[in-house]
């Protein structure tokens, strides 16, 4: 990866940021499948032409100007165990349920249906059919169920914290 750094740091004047792919892994499993590969994300831009923008979680680099992608990946240790997965889901639920707070999501049966049935099955029908999650087997399998229940773990945080008012 260093070797087509340099490349085309050296060659591509026009470009100021670059998209990286990133070969997650899971529990030590390459997950190839299921929305985890290539899974670009911006790792590389010019001095001055990058800006991160004011989000709690998963925040993507803002560039000013074009954008080129790399053809070697960048290995991601996503998580070493289903325990990590676990810790990391409590705090990115809760920031989730933050969020929903701070943007005024309102407590009523279209968001409860929403966040309890709507979101949880279209991520699940996602990752697992539409993105084949399946041919990543067992680790395919609970990436899509656990990526699902994100969304009723943050609904009852966000209920939670609006009945103590916070």
């Amino acid at each position: 990866m260093s070797a087509e750094i340099r490349r085309v740091i050296n060659e591509s004047p026009e470009e100021n940021g670059y998209w990286v792919p990133r070969k997650n892994y899971i529990c030590g499993v390459w997950m190839r499948y299921g929305g985890m590969y290539p899974d670009p994300v911006i790792r590389l831009f010019r001095n001055g032409k990058g800006e991160f923008p004011c989000k709690s979680v998963h925040e993507q680099i803002a560039i000013s100007g074009k954008t080129g992608m790399l053809h070697e990946a960048l290995v991601h240790e996503t998580y070493r165990s289903w325990d990590e997965y676990m810790k990391k889901a409590d705090v990115y639920t809760t920031l989730t349920a933050q969020e929903m707070i701070a943007t005024g999501t309102g407590n009523n049966p279209v968001t409860m249906v929403k966040y309890l049935f709507i979101k949880p099955a279209s991520r699940f029908i996602s990752l697992y059919i539409r993105h084949k999650g399946m041919l990543d087997g067992w680790n395919g399998l609970l990436w899509a169920l656990f990526s699902g229940m994100h969304f009723p773990m943050a609904y009852v945080k966000f209920l939670e914290m609006e009945g103590r008012g916070s």
